[in-house]
């Protein structure tokens, strides 16, 4: 591991250990698993994300087939409301403490120590489920792993919807992330989706890249090789001066 990475590792790791979300381990699971596959990734806030490769482990787990929710599905749920309040988990897996039966099968090590999870985390192959199955779906509430829209039709239902989902996220002991929650909202987004009284439309922050494509720097021709019919293939030419063109 490069030292500048190690340096940040050793941060993530030593808070890791204050929070309680990492112990020592004392079995050698690691080196069958996930020795020296520690990766560091970046957030969108330009912190780092610890994240641990389990592969392997993954390999010899027995799948939970519990399904996650159709995103079109949930969202047909939102017709005819008018409010709306995005949440988000704090720290998503990491509030679901793991058995301790299973904790040394998350060990690793960074060339120095031995490590073991206290809390589930991602790259767990089961750990989508397990969390989806954790939060239970209210009719006023559209979960998605650890995001959370809750809508009405008018203001007063908007905030007994409200009251009722923090209730139970207080009862499961969870915690949300403040910076990420947006309450009692004419317009949202959610899932990639912008949602208001109006419906659900595209987000148009995710569609950017496509929308400003730059065009070729010259006039390009290119066998084009679609998952189509053999009557709906062609050719597609691209010139920097006019649109893509389709020919079948």
């Amino acid at each position: 591991m490069r030292l500048a990475a190690a340096v940040v590792t050793d941060g993530q790791v030593a808070q890791l250990l204050s929070t309680a979300n990492l112990a020592f381990g004392r079995k050698s699971w690691a080196g069958g698993f996930s020795k020296d596959k520690t990766v560091l990734e970046k957030k969108k806030d330009d912190s780092w994300c610890f994240c641990v490769d389990y592969r392997r482990l993954n390999a010899v787990t027995k799948k939970d087939s519990y399904p996650l929710s159709r995103i079109d599905d949930a969202l047909e749920h939102i017709s005819g409301s008018t409010w709306f309040s995005s949440l988000d988990l704090r720290s998503d897996y990491w509030q679901v403490e793991l058995a301790p039966d299973a904790r040394p099968k998350t060990a690793f090590t960074i060339g120095q120590g031995l490590w073991q999870f206290c809390v589930m985390l991602f790259g767990l192959c089961n750990a989508p489920a397990t969390f989806e199955r954790m939060l239970s779906h209210r009719q006023h509430c559209i979960v998605y792993l650890d995001d959370l829209l809750v809508h009405a039709s008018d203001f007063k239902g908007a905030l007994c919807n409200l009251r009722e989902v923090f209730a139970a996220i207080r009862q499961a002991g969870l915690r949300l992330n403040p910076k990420k929650c947006q309450l009692f909202r004419r317009e949202t987004a959610f899932l990639g989706h912008v949602v208001s009284a109006d419906g659900v439309a595209t987000d148009l922050a995710k569609i950017v890249a496509v929308r400003d494509w730059p065009p070729p720097p010259m006039s390009v021709t290119c066998e084009a090789s679609w998952a189509l019919p053999p009557t709906t293939a062609g050719t597609c030419r691209i010139s920097p001066s006019s649109p893509v063109r389709f020919t079948a």
